[in-house]
């Protein structure tokens, strides 16, 4: 189970965890609302989404989950409203569980053709800062897989390594263009290492690096995002009734190349746009009874400025999740955030560039085990 543990982590599922612990499938559905205000900006941006997921145990090794994200975003007095891909993952593990084969298929389901004032909202809802739910609607036929293995060294240190590959298919990106736009696929690799420093005291140690091929639009080439490395280190400690944890991200990029029709080429942007993301989390899960516990959160972002002088944001906030067992097959869920902090934001008026950011975020759902 643990070797299966470090593969998970390592390939990105952060699975929430509720007291049931049945070895069936599940379903989660939740109302997620988020909204944003910007200082320099009268109107907030918001949005509300209803995620679906749906886990399900094809075999003893074998794993299905599928998810989907209906959502409606504001911005003033625009709007937005549709469905978002769907996505469908599976995993299979073999080798007495220190291998794991992953596929994944995002149907194009999402909305796409966007026009003028959509384009506006998605691009509020891209800002990284905000972290909202859905900040992509739709983005055409999406293919993934990859293969981690994990080695336990001893009894109490683990390693484990992977590589993925993520195809993305060309699409109508906005209603005012008419050439398809192709993004760019994905190439990626990790090293991963999990270690008992106490029976009750854990750390994770995770190191990313993705390397992103070519966008193209109408079949010339437009941009390339630069190669991205991100660093992760967790600590988890257990006790009795209470379960205290915390997560360290660094994240940072290389330029990007962008096409010059001057010298009908691609070339390295003059200055990297790119921010570096610096997160910490970190929270306690409280059980109070049998059926009752809490997650009391807290969440600092900080993001340094590109090489522009832009795109810096010092943001810090907490919250608490409550989760009700109602009976063997359902739990309730709910809980919110809240953020406060400032950063960069472009405004006419060079001396608003800089306004503080307010965030809340509101969760309400269900997971009913089968």
């Amino acid at each position: 189970m643990r070797k299966l543990l470090l593969i998970l982590l390592c390939l990105g599922y952060t699975p929430m965890v509720l007291f049931s612990q049945n070895i069936g499938g599940n379903v989660r559905a939740s109302l997620v609302f988020q909204r944003w205000d910007i200082g320099n900006i009268n109107d907030p941006i918001s949005e509300g989404t209803m995620p679906v997921e749906v886990n399900y145990p094809v075999m003893e090794n074998m794993h299905l989950q599928v998810n989907h994200f209906p959502a409606m975003a504001q911005f003033g007095d625009a709007n937005m409203a549709g469905l978002s891909d769907t996505w469908i993952r599976g995993a299979y593990s073999f080798d007495d569980d220190r291998a794991m084969f992953s596929i994944g298929l995002g149907l194009p389901t999402g909305k796409t053709m966007l026009d003028s004032t959509q384009l506006i909202i998605a691009r509020m809802l891209s800002q990284h800062a905000f972290k909202f739910h859905l900040p992509v609607y739709g983005q055409g036929l999406t293919l993934s897989a990859g293969i981690m293995y994990a080695y336990p060294v001893t009894e109490i240190i683990t390693v484990g390594a992977g590589i993925n590959y993520v195809f993305r298919n060309k699409y109508k990106y906005s209603s005012l263009m008419t050439a398809d736009y192709d993004p760019g696929d994905q190439i990626g690799c990790n090293v991963g290492g999990d270690f008992q420093i106490m029976d009750n005291f854990r750390g994770n140690v995770d190191f990313v690096f993705n390397y992103y091929t070519t966008d193209k639009l109408g079949g010339q080439q437009m941009f390339t995002s630069g190669p991205r490395f991100l660093t992760k280190i967790g600590l988890q400690y257990l006790m009795e009734n209470v379960t205290y944890w915390l997560t360290a991200f660094y994240q940072t990029k290389a330029k990007n190349e962008i096409y010059s029709i001057l010298n009908d080429k691609m070339e390295p942007e003059p200055k990297n746009s790119n921010i570096t993301l610096r997160e910490l989390h970190l929270g306690a899960r409280i059980t109070l009874s049998k059926t009752l516990a809490i997650s009391i959160l807290g969440e600092v972002r900080s993001y340094v400025e590109n090489e522009f002088r832009h795109d810096w944001v010092d943001l810090a906030g907490g919250g608490a999740i409550g989760e009700m067992l109602i009976s063997d097959q359902l739990s309730l869920f709910t809980g919110f955030k809240l953020f406060f902090g400032d950063g960069y934001f472009y405004h006419p008026d060079q001396s608003k560039r800089n306004p503080s950011f307010q965030g809340f975020e509101f969760q309400l759902g269900s997971q009913w085990n089968f």
